[in-house]
């Protein structure tokens, strides 16, 4: 089962472990731990993988609209404090077999994990790192939202040690996810 660090309150800069206590704060992140309890409730062996900032090559997600943003004449602006890790889609992918075969030849694997891509950055390096390897000259401007003092930034960083102790996932590189999806896509920069 996919589940999301915005179960999480976003506070502080410690990676939030699978058994930190959750405190979503908007919908999103609270329909995502609704999904964990229910995946709980059935009482089947299972493995919920808790991650964060999903990319691909497809759909609509962060890299995509960096690339569709990037042809505008603004420029980009992203906020400076939030932080956590992209998770490349593929590397997802892989990370849900070997958590089903792992589960499959041991069922005390059962239970909560964490992982995403490393190492953890801010949204403006993100952006940086994907217009950087396609080779586009735009600025990025280090924006800090307006938040009221009760919405602290948002920290989604994710202690994955579980995952590669339990289950030999080891966290990607995200910035090699880049590149191989901008290969794809005919957008990398070539030297």
């Amino acid at each position: 089962h996919m589940s999301s660090a915005d179960g999480f309150d976003g506070t502080g800069d410690a990676p939030w472990k699978p058994d930190d206590p959750t405190a979503p704060r908007n919908a999103f992140g609270r329909t995502k731990l609704a999904g964990e309890a229910a995946i709980r409730d059935a009482g089947g062996p299972h493995v919920i993988l808790r991650t964060s900032w999903v990319f691909s090559a497809h759909g609509d997600n962060f890299l995509t609209a960096v690339l569709r943003q990037s042809r505008q004449q603004e420029p980009l602006e992203f906020d400076i404090e939030d932080i956590s890790a992209p998770t490349p889609g593929f590397d997802l992918a892989r990370a849900c077999l070997i958590s089903a075969e792992r589960l499959l030849e041991d069922r005390t694997l059962s239970g909560t994990y964490h992982y995403q891509g490393a190492p953890c950055v801010s949204r403006v390096d993100f952006a940086r790192e994907i217009l950087d390897q396609a080779g586009i000259d735009r600025d990025v401007v280090e924006k800090r939202h307006k938040r009221p003092e009760s919405i602290p930034a948002r920290n989604g960083r994710l202690d994955c040690t579980r995952a590669d102790t339990d289950l030999g996932m080891r966290q990607p590189d995200w910035r090699r996810g880049i590149s191989f999806i901008l290969d794809d896509l005919g957008l990398l920069k070539r030297t």
